[in-house]
């Protein structure tokens, strides 16, 4: 399954693993649904080596994997 963000920078496709992590993308799936994510502003920050960099809204915690 995949999931598309859409940015002002053009869109970016997420392909999620539901077979691998259900409780996360069900997780993510519904905060999606709910509009969680809607007018966020995402300030990006370059990470050498990073695959991954967020940050989560509320208590702007940040992931690196």
């Amino acid at each position: 399954m995949s999931v598309t963000i859409t940015t002002s920078l053009g869109d970016l496709k997420l392909e999620l693993f539901i077979d691998l992590c259900p409780r996360a993308c069900e997780n993510f799936l519904a905060l999606c649904g709910s509009g969680y994510y809607e007018g966020l502003e995402i300030l990006p920050t370059p990470v050498k080596e990073a695959s991954v960099y967020g940050e989560e809204p509320l208590t702007a915690r940040y992931t690196l994997h």
